[in-house]
């Protein structure tokens, strides 16, 4: 068996495991405390409300949601951030280059939501990064306020209720799809050990990958703090991007096979476009680096599996490349680098995205000059 059983197809990819135990005794308290909570109001309770009007029970979570990632936003507005995604529930707006794309994502109903943003500029950076975080939750109790003095209509209430509900599980720090939620970033952030040092490296070097710092110009002392394993895997996909950049800039082909393989242990856990694109990356691996085109076209089309947002235009033209590489068919892999260039050259300003640029015109030159 080789070093990277799961990047080789040599072992399955893990399969989802769900927590039975946390998530039946979450669910215990949960109840205990809306039927504690019901008891005591009434009529105006949170179960009897959803009893006489369940339909309002999605529209009030997405309000909630909204609110408190609009929350977020603002925040990120504020420490000068620029906003590069916005998810509630269903609905994904993403930024490429210059413009906004909005996206449908069924998969993600009850998912809540996320903003997404990078720092600008790297002066007073973790402190910025800390009101970022806090703009979520003061939404959140801002909107409760609100809720608790307006008149007592159906929906208010409902919404109330709902708020209340995600504010309170919102204190509790966890990890979702390696999503740390905003308490365990707070308290990540003022802890020490190797899972805070990752957050505050990654910290630094999105600012530094939105300036379009290239990999050789990333401090190395980031990458390495990045590179640590651990047991918590928070935000550690963000951490295995940097380190797959930085390993094909250098031309380390056996340190991108670990890194992948590192990912496809998780991949269990990954959102699906995250999981998407480390099958990608796999298969552009087998395609360029081991000319074989079975395996490429494996873990494409594994990728071509993955469900959850519809990925953007051309986004499988690199792996299409090698995979026709490895076949030997040079002029059409230089074509479809042509199209995967133009993908990258659609989002926004990335010291990662340009570096791959660079790579690819590099390689579709050479390729072109072959044929």
């Amino acid at each position: 068996m080789s070093q990277t059983p799961l990047l080789d197809c040599e072992q399955p990819l893990p399969a989802r495991r769900v927590p039975w135990v946390r998530a039946i005794l979450g669910g215990v308290v949960l109840a205990a405390f809306l039927i504690a909570l019901d008891r005591a109001q009434g009529p105006r309770g949170p179960l009897s409300l959803l009893q006489s009007s369940p339909i309002l029970l999605l529209p009030a979570f997405y309000v909630a949601v909204f609110i408190h990632e609009l929350g977020h936003l603002v925040a990120a507005r504020i420490a000068e951030f620029e906003l590069r995604a916005f998810l509630v529930g269903v609905f994904l707006f993403n930024k490429e280059n210059t413009r906004w794309r909005f996206r449908f994502v069924p998969r993600y109903v009850l998912f809540g939501g996320y903003t997404v943003a990078m720092p600008r500029t790297p002066e007073s950076l973790l402190n910025r990064y800390r009101n970022f975080i806090l703009g979520g939750p003061l939404a959140s109790y801002c909107l409760l306020l609100l809720t608790s003095l307006l008149p007592a209509g159906l929906f208010v209430r409902i919404l109330f209720w709902i708020n209340l509900l995600l504010a309170i599980l919102a204190t509790v720090p966890r990890t979702t799809a390696t999503l740390p939620n905003d308490t365990k970033l707070l308290l990540l952030l003022k802890r020490k050990g190797p899972v805070a040092e990752r957050i505050v490296a990654l910290i630094h070097l999105a600012a530094l990958d939105a300036q379009g710092k290239r990999p050789p110009e990333l401090p190395r002392e980031l990458i390495q703090a990045i590179a640590v394993e651990t047991q918590d895997i928070s935000r550690l996909p963000q951490a295995f991007t940097f380190l797959l950049s930085d390993a094909a800039d250098r031309e380390d082909f056996a340190q991108m096979a670990q890194i992948l393989e590192r990912a496809f242990t998780i991949s269990d856990r990954l959102l699906p476009e995250l999981k998407r694109g480390f099958m990608a990356s796999a298969a552009s691996y087998h395609g360029f680096h081991k000319q074989n085109a079975s395996l490429a076209q494996e873990w494409l089309s594994r990728a071509r599996s993955v469900k959850g947002p519809k990925p953007q235009d051309d986004w499988d033209a690199q792996a299409l490349a090698a995979i026709r590489y490895a076949e030997g068919e040079n002029h059409q892999a230089a074509q479809l680098l042509i199209r995967y260039v133009a993908l990258l050259e659609r989002q926004p300003l990335s010291g990662m995205v340009l570096a791959e640029r660079d790579r690819t015109l590099k390689l579709m030159n050479a390729l072109t000059e072959s044929v």
